[in-house]
């Protein structure tokens, strides 16, 4: 329900951590090839929701970075955050359930991406960039298919 100024509802982001980070580069000797610009890049998002009520939600995003050696991708990377959101009256339309499941990932996301360039970077391939992207279209995509696995490109620094 709107207030005076026209205002819908409210969302507190309560706590927000990092449960798991790890990283190892998989392929290459002492002195790996750097990564090139716009090479493929395969990854999983995973979502675990923990709980859902009236009032708040929690929510952990996982993201995980495979190496590959076809397309030189010579990392393996793991990044796990849980987000607590305290839940006010929800805009019509959006119950605790579709934001467990589409805006805490959205939400979330930045910083799973942030902590992936920054373990990637102590690499001597150089970091790894996930492109901002559209994590409900990313969600939805993975739903119509059945999984949690998409593409993107990569860039490097």
């Amino acid at each position: 329900m709107a207030d005076a100024k026209g205002a819908v509802g409210h969302i507190k982001l309560r706590g927000l951590g990092c449960v798991s980070a790890s990283f190892r580069q998989v392929i290459g000797g002492v002195v790996a090839p750097r990564l090139q610009t716009d090479q493929p890049l395969d990854f999983a998002m995973q979502l675990r929701i923990h709980a859902v009520s009236d009032n708040g939600v929690t929510a952990e995003v996982r993201l995980v970075l495979t190496h590959n050696h076809e397309t030189g991708q010579p990392y393996d990377a793991e990044v796990t955050y849980r987000g607590d959101f305290e839940l006010g009256d929800l805009p019509e339309g959006l119950t605790p359930q579709s934001f467990a499941e589409r805006n805490a990932p959205a939400i979330i996301f930045p910083y799973l991406r942030e902590t992936l360039t920054s373990l990637t970077g102590r690499g001597a391939p150089g970091p790894v960039f996930i492109p901002p992207v559209n994590v409900t279209a990313l969600i939805e995509g993975a739903k119509s298919r059945g999984s949690r696995r998409s593409s993107s490109r990569v860039a490097t620094g």
